[in-house]
């Protein structure tokens, strides 16, 4: 499925748009329109990557419902993904400076690689127990946890979000609400994953029936009244799903003949090119080559392109350099 890797690979772009606006745009911007405007854009990102990874583990579980699910590979992979994501949030400066408190608040902060992470592992054991049990139960049971995980942590965030002094160990607070400093706790975006493992396993419905559900989830995320809208809310999950499941429907219909290569590229490699544009920023900010927060429009704009630019040439010398390895081991 192309369109899969030419939707990840867009998520991953409009992901560095998003990191090279917040970090250096000047600050008397962020209360324009436009700005209010790029933040709510920008905020199907996360969701459309999230939602990416579980609709390739639902479509490999609709692929291989009687097969056992191997989990070695799969599990060092995501465990690799696990500790990239802790180690972009080591606490160099807190250690430094002995304050320990402070170290673990920091280092233990969920992104959204470690999010992603921790939920495939979630859904990939499930899918494991499940495969122990008999062929003719297996699919039932299987989207009935599925399906009730995801409601169970989407009606659990609101709660959760308004209890910051949980009486837990600070690195288990961080996968529950932001109040450690979390950006992607578990509640609610792992229902993300969730839903995309779903979806996954709906792949061969038609396309119609597919942009239904998309507007009929969207349309209820509308109804649904609530106190305070806020990323913890059903309505904010609901309206948030509704697009990318939109958008989905939109890559797949637009890419199916003529994928976009360097997209697909972009996709194929999205770990490298989250982790790569990432050292770009933090060395750009933290040498003082750019001034945080200070750049017009124009300048955010040019730098976003030098920093897309400079990812993929890391992207193409990686492939290039595992290309050779591939051509000597078989000489």
């Amino acid at each position: 499925m192309a369109w899969l890797d030419v939707f990840r690979g867009a998520a991953v772009v409009f992901m560095i748009e998003t990191h090279v606006a917040n970090t250096f745009l000047r600050e008397d911007l962020r209360e324009t329109g436009w700005f209010t405007a790029l933040t709510y854009l920008n905020g199907l990102v996360a969701p459309s990557f999230l939602f990416i990874s579980g609709y390739v583990q639902g479509t490999a579980w609709k692929g291989g419902l009687g097969r056992p699910v191997f989990l070695g590979k799969r599990l060092r992979r995501l465990g690799t993904i696990g500790l990239i994501g802790y180690g972009l949030h080591f606490p160099f400066p807190q250690l430094w400076q002995g304050d320990w408190t402070a170290a673990i608040r920091f280092g233990t902060q969920v992104d959204v690689l470690t999010c992603l992470a921790v939920s495939l592992f979630g859904l990939l054991l499930l899918t494991r127990g499940i495969q122990l049990l008999p062929e003719g139960w297996r699919n039932g049971i299987w989207w009935l946890m599925v399906g009730g995980l995801a409601l169970a942590v989407i009606g659990a965030s609101p709660a959760l979000a308004r209890w910051p002094g949980l009486s837990i160990p600070v690195p288990l607070r961080a996968f529950l609400n932001v109040s450690t400093g979390s950006w992607f706790p578990l509640f609610p975006w792992s229902a993300f994953v969730l839903c995309g493992a779903m979806s996954g396993a709906m792949a061969s419905l038609g396309p119609g029936l597919r942009l239904l559900v998309a507007v009929l989830v969207a349309g209820l995320g509308r109804m649904i009244p609530s106190e305070s809208f806020s990323p913890f809310s059903p309505e904010f999950f609901l309206e948030r799903l509704g697009w990318v499941l939109a958008l989905a429907w939109i890559c797949e219909g637009v890419v199916r003949e003529n994928p976009p290569d360097w997209l697909a590229l972009a996709g194929r490699e999205s770990l490298l090119m989250y982790v790569g544009h990432l050292a770009l920023i933090f060395f750009l900010a933290g040498t003082g080559l750019l001034p945080g927060q200070d750049l017009a429009p124009g300048e955010t704009l040019g730098w976003t392109l030098v920093v897309i630019i400079l990812t993929f040439v890391m992207v193409v010398v990686k492939t290039r350099w595992r290309d050779a390895s591939v051509r000597a081991a078989e000489a």
